[in-house]
């Protein structure tokens, strides 16, 4: 009973014209978290009165936006942040409503997939063999949208579904089941983009893979020539291995640049704000 009697009046409150006590409201909310959004939920689906139907619907939606957020910064504060979970919760702030359970279950079955086939017995370039035949080949993943334009090539949760997205998201997603699967594979950064790398247990680097070519790989003494390829200017002093926190940002980035492709703007600003939360560095 009590809890509804506070639901009643932070309702009232919501659009209060003090910035101070709408503050304190909205706070409040933010504070007890997903369980306020089924009572909400309830007001809304019984109200037959239109217009409270589009007050409960924006609380709603701002609670779902800023709760989302909210689970995304303090993801980044961990100190060992799960790639797979930064992906997820990247991904939810854009769209509160993807179904957590169903997307671990995919992940955890691709996963276990590719898992069965790799070993400690086998070599390091014998795993990811292995590994991009699995993901390429069986699993049939593939790049589609090179323009970055369209959004179900972009978000993790769709490309994992469709078995499609554009060049940057399926590497992503193939950083994602090498962490989850025990590959030692990194980005290897430089002002503009990445190439992903196996390094070994002291981090040096062992050998490059090419995602534009189903994961080929290639060594330093091609790296040259792939920089060419990319259409990138080599410089070996600005090349720098990064760890996950560096794919969330690229991520980031992604969705902000195809989101101001599209001229979402409400879009634009959720990523712009993972961004502003991650920090200052960018990679693409």
């Amino acid at each position: 009973m009590k809890t509804d009697v506070e639901l009643s009046s932070l309702i009232a409150l919501y659009d209060d014209p003090d910035p101070v006590v709408r503050g304190a409201v909205i706070g409040r909310m933010l504070q007890r978290g997903e369980e306020i959004l089924e009572p909400l939920m309830n007001l809304l689906y019984q109200s037959e009165n239109s217009q409270k139907r589009e007050f409960y619907t924006e609380i709603v939606n701002f609670l779902k936006q800023e709760i989302a957020m909210d689970d995304f910064s303090k993801y980044l504060t961990s100190t060992d942040p799960i790639l797979t979970e930064g992906l997820f919760l990247a991904s939810r702030v854009i769209n509160y409503e993807i179904d957590r359970a169903g997307f671990e279950a995919t992940v955890d079955e691709i996963s276990e997939e590719l898992r069965f086939e790799l070993s400690d017995d086998k070599t390091a370039i014998e795993n990811i063999e292995i590994f991009n035949y699995i993901f390429f080949r069986r699993l049939g993943f593939k790049h589609s949208d090179p323009m970055i334009e369209d959004e179900k090539y972009a978000l993790i949760n769709s490309v994992l579904v469709l078995k499609e997205g554009n060049p940057i998201a399926i590497s992503l997603l193939y950083f994602m089941l090498c962490r989850k699967t025990g590959l030692p594979v990194y980005p290897l950064c430089f002002p503009g983009g990445f190439v992903p790398v196996y390094v070994d247990n002291y981090g040096k680097i062992i050998f490059y893979l090419n995602i534009f070519k189903s994961g080929a790989i290639f060594l330093e003494d091609n790296l040259k020539a792939f920089f060419g390829e990319i259409g990138m200017i080599y410089d070996r002093s600005k090349l720098n291995v990064r760890q996950d926190k560096a794919l969330i940002s690229i991520y980031c980035e992604l969705m902000c640049y195809m989101y101001k492709t599209q001229s979402n703007d409400e879009k634009l600003k959720l990523s712009e704000r993972m961004l502003d939360v991650i920090g200052e560095e960018r990679y693409l």
